[in-house]
């Protein structure tokens, strides 16, 4: 009987995306981006010289130097990127509120999640600081009174002590809300969105314990508004957080 054919996995391309996410933590944590971009463009470059070679004949090296090239070429690429990334928030032009308290408005891209002492906090795209317009993400905390039904893409007004961010995120400020917000009306897409998210959480709460009926949304939708720090704490420990996706990747 003729054998039936071996499937193999193939794996080629898991050394370069492996360090393009070592790149990209690397560079958000230590501001090493450039560095590692101009150590691989180093390293492409010797394999360029030496693939000619005598000693680099045999199928081996050359399969190797292959992926150490697709390695280099990633590192160049992502170094560059994160480089210019971190570059941007340690010179962004909001670093000039900090310490102060001004009108800002921005657009949410999650839902607002809740944190300690009734206070709710969501990330956001920055729209305005002041009269000027300035892009960029922040991380906002106001009260959960104010912010409870706010909308992803929901653009909010409000006043706001700016402080430098706590975390090496990409995130240009930490945003406190002073006193009541004003909110716009979002896109109808991003209504409808909203909708959808709304109503598959209220079901899951008519059908499932309350544990459980927190986590289904974030595990089909995203939305993790509902869940409990220490069950968010209990993912991270287990290296699940990537089940529960921010809820802007399903809003657009």
């Amino acid at each position: 009987m003729p054998s039936e054919p071996v499937t193999r996995l193939d794996l080629r391309l898991a050394p370069a995306a492996l360090f393009a996410w070592f790149v990209t933590a690397a560079g958000i944590v230590w501001s090493i981006g450039p560095a590692i971009a101009v150590i691989c463009s180093g390293a492409g470059a010797g394999w360029l010289v030496c693939r000619g070679r005598p000693f680099f004949a045999p199928p081996v090296l050359r399969a190797a130097g292959r992926g150490l090239l697709g390695i280099a070429l990633a590192g160049v690429g992502f170094g560059v990127a994160i480089g210019v990334r971190d570059h941007a928030v340690d010179h962004h032009p909001i670093g000039q509120f900090f310490g102060t308290t001004a009108w800002v408005t921005v657009l949410p891209e999650e839902s607002p999640r809740p944190v300690a002492g009734g206070r709710l906090m969501f990330r956001a795209h920055l729209a305005r600081v002041a009269d000027a317009e300035v892009t960029g993400r922040v991380v906002v905390f106001g009260q959960g009174a104010d912010f409870g039904e706010l909308a992803p893409g929901q653009p909010g007004r409000f006043r706001a002590r700016i402080s430098r961010p706590t975390r090496r995120d990409l995130t240009v400020a930490a945003l406190g809300a002073v006193g009541r917000p004003e909110f716009g009306r979002a896109t109808d897409v991003q209504r409808a969105a909203h909708t959808v998210r709304t109503r598959f959480a209220a079901a899951a709460r008519e059908a499932l314990p309350p544990g459980q009926a927190a986590i289904l949304p974030g595990l089909v939708l995203g939305d993790t508004a509902t869940v409990t720090a220490t069950t968010i704490a209990a993912f991270r420990t287990a290296g699940l957080t990537h089940e529960t996706v921010p809820s802007n990747a399903w809003t657009g």
